[in-house]
């Protein structure tokens, strides 16, 4: 069977989406010819091979220019919003539209989102990403998908011998909105405030964030980390934080695989493919967020039981299966076997966690004590900025460090 992929643009290393691609493409690979084009820019066929090789390990799949696109192909699949244009017009005797998000909600309302959720009515078979999404899709514009499911790589994702601590890990990154970090920052200084022994972690991101706007909330930033690392931090914790406001993160998945319990929002995007026995769903409010992290510190033999629960669900939900199912579907739609009727059910059967009414009251008073300690600590920034400008004035040279003190200065206090 020949297969063609079209994702959005070149890709750079970091990007679950693109590792979920790479992963399908190159299980497909074994039994078929796979091509991969890039949509919406120029590039250069060998520089996306290379990235897309050292970076997702894929070895099987071909990446081509778009003028070498095979004219008899079996299946071509769409994986973005943007790319559906092209591959409606790529000759092939089936379309796919590989679906990992809900992507209009990633954008303004306006043009580019009314084209995003135009893309789920088109002539093309959408196979999904958790469980979910069918239900999205079916909503939003009576569109037929079929979905696989989130697995783990179970050799890095697994339980170690090793003893837990007092600790929360946070998935903290600005740079998706999805991902709610200022929602998730007014929880963790709740925590703080309310138990001060609980030691926070962050990670996710290489974006490194302000001490002000992580005041009273973060012990330690770990910042982007190896995979190898990510599940020792993960068998570590006591409890692993997510928000997930779109489809799922698979964070909580690889989380649960370590045996590490899991709060996430309990919002009806978690709902079809989070477990309630290994999962611990807040309504979407700092307060009951940090109700619910709290709760399970209170609570040692539940975080046991929670823990046990995720393992287990997890058990069966490797990687290879969810190559395999992946690639299955493709193959069907490539065939003409493919049937998207599924009926999908919810496996988050209870209420979300809501903050008791002295825990709201508790998030007053954090609020107005962070207000009080980003003041301290802006004045403290802004008579540094003014005694390095007097040492400038009077001749004084700087450091290359008291240099680099000023300009960083400078930047926060032109940011806010």
């Amino acid at each position: 069977m020949n297969i063609h992929w079209i994702i959005p643009t070149r890709v750079g290393p970091g990007s679950g989406g693109t590792r979920t691609i790479a992963q399908v493409a190159e299980e497909l690979g074994k039994n078929n010819s796979v091509t991969i084009s890039v949509a919406n820019e120029a590039y250069e066929p060998e520089e996306v091979q290379g990235v897309l090789r050292d970076s997702y390990g894929m070895q099987n799949a071909i990446v081509i220019a778009k003028e070498d696109i095979p004219s008899s192909l079996d299946v071509v699949v769409a994986t973005a919003w943007n790319t559906v244009s092209e591959a409606l017009n790529t000759p092939a005797r089936a379309r796919a539209y590989f679906v990992q998000d809900f992507e209009p909600w990633f954008m303004p309302m306006g043009y580019d989102q009314i084209q995003a959720r135009l893309t789920y009515s088109q002539d093309l078979r959408m196979v999904t990403i958790g469980r979910w999404l069918p239900v999205k899709l079916q909503q939003e514009a009576n569109g037929k998908a079929e979905p696989f499911d989130f697995c783990v790589d179970s050799s890095i994702y697994h339980r170690l011998d090793s003893t837990r601590e007092r600790a929360i890990c946070v998935v903290l990154q600005p740079e998706k909105p999805r991902r709610c970090h200022e929602l998730l920052l007014q929880a963790l200084r709740i925590v703080k405030h309310h138990d001060p022994s609980i030691h926070i972690y962050s990670y996710g991101s290489g974006v490194p964030l302000d001490d002000v706007e992580t005041a009273d909330a973060i012990d330690t930033q770990l910042g982007l980390l190896p995979v190898e690392e990510l599940a020792s931090l993960y068998n570590r914790c006591d409890v692993g934080v997510c928000c997930s406001s779109s489809n799922p993160s698979r964070i909580p998945f690889e989380m649960m695989a370590c045996g590490l319990p899991v709060v996430d929002l309990h919002m009806e995007n978690n709902l079809y493919d989070l477990p309630s026995d290994a999962t611990s769903l807040a309504y979407p409010d700092p307060a009951s967020m940090a109700e619910a992290i709290l709760g399970l510190f209170a609570d040692d033999s539940k975080r046991q039981r929670m823990s046990e629960a995720g393992f287990a669900f997890m058990a069966e939900r490797t990687i290879e299966r969810e190559k395999a199912m992946a690639a299955e579907l493709i193959e069907k739609i490539g065939s003409g076997t493919f049937a998207a009727q599924s009926t999908q059910k919810k496996k988050y059967l209870v209420e979300g966690v809501r903050a008791s009414s002295e825990l709201y009251r508790e998030a007053a008073i954090v609020a107005k004590l962070h207000e009080q300690v980003v003041r301290e600590r802006l004045e403290a920034r802004q008579s540094e900025e003014a005694r390095i400008a007097e040492a400038a004035a009077a001749g004084t040279s700087d450091s290359p460090a008291t240099f680099g003190i000023r300009r960083c200065i400078r930047h926060f206090l032109k940011k806010g």
